[in-house]
């Protein structure tokens, strides 16, 4: 619901996009942060109320292949799909990408691997088929098409477009100068960087939320950055083995923490991925680095569960 209010009553950005709602007086959320934990918490409640009855009235196929019956896999499916309709409309495909990969991982870690490739082979396939009827009946909106051009070249020439209206400016001069300023950024950091406070975040955009592993690279240098990254990979392999130790009938807080874990990583990549390059722009934050929001929220609560769930598990081993 709360997406499906910002996709048609949403804050407009200047990029277009309907990303926020404002409700009253209040200042504006990004929907798409609760629904990710919503959907963690809720894939976490299914798969423990249902996945053992899924999987004993699973048939197989093809000598190997597993599949549930039909009514197993409805309400996970209209979970995603309403939740990914949603955010087409609100041009969010940052978000989109962040869901699909936990539901996949949250499925790996659920059922057993002939029902989870089963599972994933049919979704692949229907996005396949999906993607090809799009590709003939549907235009982008103006925005994702022109993070991925700029994603493609950020120095295009081409015209830049908001809101059905030219701007005067090209693409190098909107989402091409991001990705321009974040690589001169990076390369000017090296491996030590320019010095804290020595660098320029005024030719960096967003350097305190979107772009904040841009500035890092540029103050403090490639050698901060992978440490960073290392405690990074430290907290998700530390949540991941809190998930291994948990009792076997404990399910639901077994899928919650890997939920959690596939939420961070998948944040991160993302995000990396979007400041160098290597992935296009997606607008999605570094958890516990960028400015806080309703972002920095969710990944405190993610972190505060994971934390109940060490504690509970220290009284249970004595």
């Amino acid at each position: 619901v709360l997406l499906i209010a910002t996709a048609f009553f949403g804050v407009t950005d200047e990029t277009g996009a309907r990303l926020s709602l404002k409700l009253g007086p209040l200042p504006a959320i990004q929907t798409s942060e609760i629904i990710k934990l919503a959907l963690i918490i809720f894939l976490a409640w299914y798969i423990e109320s249902e996945g053992q009855a899924a999987e004993g009235r699973a048939r197989t196929y093809l000598g190997w292949l597993r599949l549930p019956a039909i009514q197993y896999m409805i309400p996970g499916l209209l979970f995603v799909s309403l939740a990914t309709l949603a955010l087409i409309m609100m041009s969010d495909f940052g978000a989109i990408l962040i869901l699909g990969g936990l539901f996949v991982a949250m499925l790996y870690a659920g059922f057993q691997p002939r029902i989870f490739f089963t599972i994933v082979g049919i979704g692949l396939a229907m996005s396949l088929v999906v993607a090809v009827v799009l590709a003939f009946t549907w235009s982008p909106p103006l925005v994702i098409q022109q993070r991925f051009a700029a994603f493609l070249n950020p120095w295009s020439a081409a015209p830049l477009i908001i809101a059905g209206q030219p701007t005067g400016a090209t693409i190098a001069e909107g989402p091409g100068y991001q990705i321009q300023q974040a690589i001169y950024a990076t390369i000017a950091g090296g491996v030590t960087g320019t010095g804290l406070g020595f660098g320029y975040p005024g030719f960096v955009p967003l350097a305190h939320s979107d772009f904040i592993f841009a500035a890092i690279l540029e103050e403090m240098g490639a050698a901060v950055a992978v440490a960073l990254l290392g405690l990074f990979a430290i907290l998700l392999l530390r949540l991941l083995r809190v998930a291994m130790l948990l009792p076997p009938g404990q399910v639901f807080e077994r899928i919650l923490l890997v939920g959690i874990a596939a939420h961070l990583f998948i944040q991160v990549t993302v995000m990396i991925g979007g400041t160098l390059n290597a992935l296009p722009l997606t607008g999605v934050t570094v958890p516990f680095l960028s400015q806080g929001g309703i972002a920095l929220m969710v990944n405190l609560i993610e972190i505060g569960l994971a934390l109940a769930l060490v504690q509970r598990l220290k009284e249970q081993t004595g």
